[in-house]
């Protein structure tokens, strides 16, 4: 892992780009509300990756890597589906907070593992967590009932835990593929992978409205954002970029509040802005995290 100040100031800007794409490509997907339409948005990045890196870099990296593109294509499918279904029926700050909180989940195995001593700090950071989902899923507020936002809160949870996989995974192997060629690649599968999705469950037709957004939304939202992650892994530590990705939150938020007035309630803002705090909190401190 290069450790020169030119290296890790490139790998803090590549992650910044990322979760600034990510967060728009957020943004899009939620105030349409169609997650059953992910394979468009897929679709639209795989093109744009293609476009960048040609189509016969994107072949290569397939052909010689296959096994960890297929494996990161499932996880990428899992990880967008899931998030996506759950930005359809919560509210955006909470659920894009929870996405990004799967490092608190791999500390509670390693609490429960004796890898790890329960500190007061610790625990306060899982209280102020209960505490933000207990207080959005009384108050959903907008539109958004009690049920809406737990089924919300799971699925925003189920996609952190195959998000967390895919960045150990993507870790491993940035240094050996091209950034552009890999993300290329990783489309190619999860195009694939979520294609189904269009026919099940029935849905209508997308208009063609729908459709730019979503196709925009994927090619220039996922495809620099992956593309960017893929750069700033050969460069930073998951933990680091991790950090970084919480930006995501907040771009997607803002993005939303600026379009539909009125659509982010305070309630579900103060709960992401609290996970987000304790999230930060833990990831910025990790005592002794190079032994683990």
């Amino acid at each position: 892992m290069p450790t020169s100040t030119a290296d890790r100031t490139s790998g803090l800007l590549c992650a910044l780009g990322a979760s600034v794409a990510f967060g728009a490509a957020t943004a899009i997907v939620s105030l349409i509300r169609r997650p059953e339409l992910v394979s468009v948005t897929v679709f639209g990045a795989l093109v744009s990756m293609v476009v960048v890196a040609g189509p016969r870099h994107v072949t290569a990296a397939l052909r010689d890597d296959r096994r960890t593109f297929l494996a990161a294509g499932v996880l990428e499918t899992v990880n967008i589906a899931a998030f996506y279904a759950a930005l359809a029926c919560g509210p955006v700050p909470l659920v894009t907070a929870l996405h990004l909180s799967a490092p608190l989940g791999l500390i509670a195995v390693a609490v429960v593992r004796r890898r790890r001593p329960m500190t007061a700090g610790l625990a306060g950071e899982a209280v102020v967590v209960a505490a933000a989902l207990a207080f959005t899923a009384s108050r959903p507020g907008h539109g958004f009932t009690t049920a809406s936002v737990v089924t919300s809160c799971a699925l925003a949870l189920f996609s952190a835990a195959a998000l967390v996989a895919l960045n150990l995974l993507v870790s491993a192997r940035a240094g050996r593929h091209d950034p552009a060629s890999a993300a290329g690649a990783q489309f190619a599968v999860t195009a694939v992978l979520a294609a189904p999705l269009l026919a099940w469950p029935p849905v209508s037709a997308p208009t063609a409205a729908e459709s730019l957004w979503l196709l925009a939304a994927g090619a220039f939202g996922l495809a620099p954002g992956l593309m960017l992650l893929w750069r700033a892994l050969q460069r930073l530590d998951p933990s680091t970029t991790s950090v970084i990705g919480l930006n995501e939150a907040v771009i997607a938020s803002a993005v939303v509040a600026v379009a539909a007035p009125g659509s982010v309630s305070w309630t579900a803002a103060v709960a992401g802005a609290l996970i987000l705090a304790a999230l930060a909190a833990e990831l910025t401190s990790r005592p002794g995290s190079a032994g683990r």
